[in-house]
């Protein structure tokens, strides 16, 4: 037990001569160790926002199915090009496998058309139209009014959900968009949300 005491009194002697050394040293540890908190709390900080932005866009679950997939440049695009048209066959091949993994099954097209109310007209507009099981992923929501229904959807009823850009530019800041009958591409449809 001495040899132990003898030791630490000749190290806090050492310590007590040398303050600027030990102090250097110290806080060379303090430095070091901040940084290590601070870059592992950065990182899991940015994989929670990665995680959060997928599951928000898509659900963590789910997963997209392209005609095309991303591609960088033209001789990419080329190889994909005579890729097959994904139909309604296959969303009902997939929806008729029996499998508990599989809850929901999406199909979506997209275009561009020109929507038109009294008189006002949007050309060159994003449309997407989506089957009655867009419900069940977690990137769609209203901000006023409602969502279509399954059952609206699956009776092509002539409904539709549009977005704040295209009702600020079809309707103006005094007109409500909701209940109000709009043409997409000549077609009309009823505004729900």
């Amino acid at each position: 037990m001495n040899k132990f005491l003898d030791s630490a009194t000749i190290a806090l002697e050492a310590i007590w001569s040398a303050k600027l050394r030990s102090f250097m040293t110290v806080l060379g540890n303090i430095v070091a160790v901040t940084s290590i908190i601070a870059v592992v709390s950065l990182i899991q900080g940015l994989n929670a926002s990665v995680k959060d932005a997928i599951v928000s866009q898509a659900g963590a679950d789910s997963f997209n199915i392209q005609q095309y997939p991303v591609t960088r440049s033209e001789d990419e695009f080329e190889k994909v090009r005579s890729n097959p048209r994904i139909s309604m066959q296959d969303v009902r091949t997939i929806r008729r496998y029996d499998s508990p993994l599989i809850d929901a099954v999406m199909a979506g097209a997209s275009g561009r058309g020109e929507v038109t109310y009294r008189g006002r007209s949007i050309a060159n507009t994003n449309i997407q139209g989506l089957t009655a099981d867009y419900i069940s992923f977690s990137g769609f929501d209203a901000e006023r009014g409602r969502l279509m229904t399954p059952t609206e959807v699956d009776t092509a009823r002539p409904v539709t959900v549009i977005g704040w850009e295209t009702a600020d530019r079809l309707f103006g800041t005094g007109i409500d968009p909701l209940d109000k009958v709009i043409q997409i591409e000549g077609t009309h449809f009823h505004v729900v949300g």
